[in-house]
């Protein structure tokens, strides 16, 4: 069977294509994939099982026929021609050609009609007529239509309606391709736990599946991060990681650390049009069964926007996979919209920090620990050289002053802080109203221009550069250059 068919496109999902354009199946993916993802109706999924086990048997090509606008860019509106031929071993043809629909008003209802034509009796060449119009379309020369290959997508989507028990009766199949055998998510060849991430992954496991880790910058939250969810992956299937992380540059560390863990992770950010699709496709194929795990990493802006949440929220609600949530820098997540967005429906959660309460937010730490649970393992600084994991380092504080403007701007917002830390406003409005403050107050600090101008001081006085060297960075903005 060769089919064309038409999708049905929201304002967005245009934008989306016409962002896309020379390589829209991405998008189209996505776009058929929610279509497909409410079915319930009992007729629908009996002809989605024969299409998908036609698609697995190699007997079905697919392709996407789009509207064109005048200037050539994606319409809305459907390609609704119906429209068909058949053909049989000796090259006789039927076509037909109609707007009958097999639906209750269409068939009792309406006033419809439908043509057939067949080969042996068409004086006036209407079967050719059809079978040329097909050819056109198929080989993407109708005008004001543009029709994308679209047979790969299509199988896999339509592989979670394939019902192994019910094939259609009389097909005949060769050779059906079968699932492959899913990823292994375990620690890399050669790994091995230290004693303290042993206790960390214990803790967190006595504790019921939530809890914090409180372990040093270089103490390896990541890898026990990791282990802990492998673990968690080997009783708990289908299984999905979300790791979510403050900042784009933590986002591809992790990626990187889960690949040694053979994990292929989802990157959830700079884009929706980037990784909606991969969301979605990794979802279908744990449905299917042709994963086990799906690896999401995404950042808190992208965790918290409408668009991340809406695909997150059915699948976390559904029941249909076990699903743990990992926070990196947690502490992060105790801001007002954040605390928002956190899914009730995950149960199984784990934050990591090396300093998991927020300065001065008393409300924002007691949400953190409310979501993921107590401080359920400590390995601080100071144990982890005192055992030898980090090394010993000098600690050599370098002062610079503030620039006029930064000092005017840093007492004005001093002289706002005390005035309302000693007003007679309610507890709840001065914390939220203070936290401002303190918030802007500290980013003034962190981005002070002559921290610059002393850091190229530093690196000038050593006696060579530096092979390695580690810069932690403030909430703040400058755009003068730091390293030439």
């Amino acid at each position: 069977m060769q089919l064309v068919v038409s999708p049905y496109l929201e304002p967005d999902d245009v934008e989306a294509l016409q962002t896309a354009a020379n390589h829209p199946t991405e998008a189209l993916r996505a776009i058929a994939a929610r279509s497909l993802a409410d079915i319930e109706d009992a007729l629908i999924k009996d002809r989605l099982n024969a299409l998908a086990w036609l698609a697995a048997a190699g007997l079905l090509e697919i392709k996407l026929a789009i509207r064109l606008d005048p200037q050539g860019g994606f319409a809305r509106g459907l390609f609704h021609e119906k429209a068909g031929i058949f053909t049989d071993s000796a090259g006789n043809h039927v076509a037909f050609s109609g707007s009958s629909n097999e639906t209750a008003g269409g068939l009792l209802e309406n006033f419809e009609s439908i043509k057939v034509f067949c080969s042996w009796r068409d004086p006036e060449g209407r079967v050719q007529e059809e079978i040329d119009n097909f050819e056109a379309l198929w080989q993407n020369a109708t005008p004001g239509l543009r029709v994308i290959e679209f047979s790969a997508a299509g199988k896999e989507l339509l592989a979670r309606f394939r019902d192994f028990d019910r094939p259609p009766a009389g097909l005949v199949i060769h050779q059906v391709e079968e699932p492959g055998p899913p990823e292994v998510f375990r620690p890399p060849r050669g790994f091995e736990l230290r004693p303290y991430q042993v206790e960390a992954i214990r803790a967190w496991s006595k504790a019921g599946g939530k809890g914090i880790f409180a372990m040093a910058t270089g103490a390896g939250k990541t890898p026990t991060a990791l282990t802990l969810a492998s673990k968690v992956a080997e009783k708990n299937q289908p299984f999905v990681l979300i790791v979510v992380c403050p900042f784009i540059n933590l986002c591809r560390q992790w990626i990187r650390e889960m690949a040694a863990f053979g994990l292929d992770a989802v990157a959830c950010f700079e884009g929706r049009d980037r990784w909606q699709a991969e969301l979605e496709e990794g979802y279908q194929r744990l449905a299917v069964g042709l994963s086990r795990v799906h690896a999401i990493v995404t950042t808190n802006a992208t965790f918290m926007s409408d668009s991340f949440q809406v695909r997150l929220r059915p699948r976390v609600a559904s029941g249909a996979a076990h699903h743990l949530l990992i926070a990196d820098e947690v502490h992060n997540l105790g801001a007002e919209r954040s605390k928002e967005m956190l899914p009730d429906g995950i149960t199984l959660r784990l934050g990591l920090s090396a300093t998991p309460e927020r300065y001065y937010d008393p409300v924002g730490t007691a949400a953190v620990l409310s979501y993921f649970g107590d401080i359920v393992y400590q390995y601080p600084l100071s144990q982890a050289i005192a055992e030898g994991r980090l090394c010993h380092y000098r600690y050599q504080p370098v002062l610079v002053d503030l620039t006029d403007d930064e000092a005017d701007a840093y007492e004005e917002i001093t002289a706002k802080l005390a005035r309302f830390l000693h007003g007679g406003d309610a507890e709840e409005e001065v914390e939220q109203a203070a936290m401002r403050l303190l918030i802007k107050r500290a980013r003034l600090l962190a981005g002070a221009v002559n921290k610059l101008d002393a850091l190229d001081r530093v690196l000038g006085s050593l006696p060579e550069p530096p092979h390695k060297a580690i810069f932690y960075c403030g909430d703040g903005r400058t755009t003068k250059e730091v390293l030439r």
